[in-house]
């Protein structure tokens, strides 16, 4: 049974924004299609068109992720249904008329800060063997004077996801 309401939930949220975009007379996106858990929806409003998916998991809508033709490596994971993903990409579009800025907070952020932003948040991921991480994380030799210091493009994406979501949407313990 919970199989069942879960795919009737889907197939539910799915026929919500059909009918939406059916009903629009300017709709900006065609070719939906649903099958093995992908939604998937064709923007159809600009220059060139741009595929949506919107991939479900098993505890739909948590972990749900959102990518375009566009950039397929900017990838958002959300805990919204389909409809509301759906109105945030068509709003954003309509404002903008950019592909690439309705999917990711790293986007976002670009877009709001310019180049700036694009190269302070570039992570070395090169750290596999690297003792001086491990030691930090694990307890090593370590000097608290009682103050916790955030990191500064830590305290940037923390700010901009309170910007984007609301105050609420970020919660840091004292602890």
């Amino acid at each position: 049974m919970g199989m069942c309401s879960r795919q009737e939930r889907i197939q539910k949220d799915i026929d919500v924004v059909i009918q939406k975009s059916r009903a629009e007379k300017d709709c900006l996106f065609a070719d939906f299609r649903y099958s093995d858990s992908t939604f998937t929806f064709t923007y159809v409003g600009g220059p060139k068109s741009v595929s949506y998916s919107v991939h479900v998991s098993e505890d739909y809508p948590d972990n749900t992720y959102v990518s375009s033709s566009e950039n397929d490596e900017d990838v958002l994971v959300t805990t919204e249904p389909i409809p509301i993903i759906f109105h945030r990409i068509a709003t954003e579009l309509r404002k903008t008329n950019d592909t690439n800025c309705c999917l990711s907070i790293k986007s976002k952020l670009q877009k709001e800060n310019g180049e700036e932003s694009r190269q302070n948040s570039t992570v070395e991921e090169d750290s596999e063997g690297d003792n001086d991480s491990e030691e930090f994380y694990y307890g090593g030799q370590v000097n608290y004077d009682g103050e916790l210091r955030k990191h500064p493009q830590l305290e940037a994406d923390l700010s901009a996801v309170r910007e984007l979501y609301g105050p609420h949407a970020v919660s840091l313990s004292d602890r």
